[in-house]
């Protein structure tokens, strides 16, 4: 399956260490005029949830970058570190 022109973009972009890959990704999308969401769910008890995070990018989920963890900053960094690789 061909790569989407956002994706092209992630791939041509040389991500530094200075900023997380997180907002790289929200300002590349900027950049592109793309609409990029992060939407999150969570399951588990209130005391003790497990957050899941993925991309919508133009509409279209990239359910295959989905990422768990305690809260969902932590998610939301995760998958967005998925998508950069």
């Amino acid at each position: 399956m061909p790569l989407s022109p956002f994706q092209q973009a992630i791939s041509a972009n040389k991500f530094n260490n200075v900023h997380t890959h997180l907002a790289q990704l929200n300002e590349l999308a900027q950049q592109k005029r793309v609409t990029l969401e992060w939407r999150s769910s969570n399951i588990g008890p209130a005391f003790s949830p497990v957050w899941q995070v993925y991309p919508v990018v133009n509409g279209e989920v990239w359910a295959n970058y989905a990422q768990t963890a305690p809260n969902v900053q932590e998610a939301s960094r995760r998958s967005a570190d998925e998508v950069r690789v």
